[in-house]
């Protein structure tokens, strides 16, 4: 047993050090070509993005600010100034660079998409949900092919300002794009229940449940949203049916952690009245 942990540390981190080495030696690439042929803009942003990857925010940031001073037009080093302050969570430097990529857009459709859907998270983030909605309803309406969490992220914000309608119109419209995803069909339980549409949410659930999937959990869900909206005879027969949908899985798969823990959390609801 020792034996196979060292193998695995031992393949674990020499694919780390390839894989930093391989970035590393990108690097030092780019550096020689712009010492051969003297910087660019482009090759600095280049740079800059594998500073990123390596962690290596510092260089990372030197990198793009001086692309910016070279070529004050690169909207790359922008988006990528921008990306790079929203995860170190310096909010309204974030803004002011993501402001200035969209304001040298025009009308790429593909580069929209990026940069409001940034814009929108960080948005999100400073509280300003309205705005981050309008945000993520461009990224939805000029992408291609909307994403999950596009819709989600959509859904997100429009629920955070308090239009509830909204939120469950935008998921509705991914689904019918995109068929129906449990991801979207879950956040419109959950926006059903916050708001305590508990009709809404249940018919969401009987869907799911028809079509056969993860059914001892959608049960527990079940029994959760009865008891909440006070229909105890329901909820115990939701229980009941959680319970009985356990007992048709193969016994291998009823003895895993998770579903011991599904049955558990079902028997713990016979008792709440």
């Amino acid at each position: 047993m020792r034996f196979n942990h060292v193998l695995f540390a031992l393949f674990f981190y020499t694919g780390q050090a390839l894989a930093h080495g391989s970035l590393h030696s990108q690097i030092q690439d780019l550096t020689k070509t712009m010492l051969r042929e003297g910087k660019s803009a482009k090759l600095l942003v280049q740079r800059g993005r594998l500073h990123m990857e390596h962690g290596n925010n510092k260089s990372a940031t030197q990198d793009f600010l001086l692309a910016l001073k070279l070529d004050p037009r690169d909207r790359s080093a922008n988006y990528y100034l921008a990306e790079q302050a929203f995860n170190q969570e310096r909010l309204p430097e974030a803004r002011r660079y993501a402001e200035k990529f969209l304001s040298m857009l025009k009308g790429e459709a593909g580069a929209i998409v990026r940069g409001q859907s940034l814009y929108g998270e960080i948005l999100f983030a400073q509280g300003e949900y309205r705005a981050a909605a309008a945000a993520f309803r461009i990224a939805v309406d000029q992408a291609a092919e909307p994403s999950p969490e596009h819709y989600l992220h959509l859904a997100d914000a429009q629920g955070k300002a308090g239009s509830t309608a909204e939120a469950l119109a935008s998921l509705d419209e991914g689904m019918q794009k995109l068929g129906m995803l449990n991801v979207l069909e879950n956040k419109s339980i959950s926006l059903n229940v916050e708001s305590k549409a508990w009709d809404d949410a249940l018919k969401r659930l009987d869907a799911m449940i028809l079509r056969g999937q993860g059914l001892p959990d959608l049960y527990l869900r079940k029994a959760r949203i009865l008891l909440a909206a006070e229909r105890q005879p329901s909820a115990q027969e939701a229980v009941q049916d959680g319970l009985a949908s356990i007992d048709l899985i193969p016994a291998a798969r009823r003895e895993t952690p998770a579903m011991k823990q599904l049955h558990a959390e079902l028997l713990a609801l016979q008792s709440v009245r």
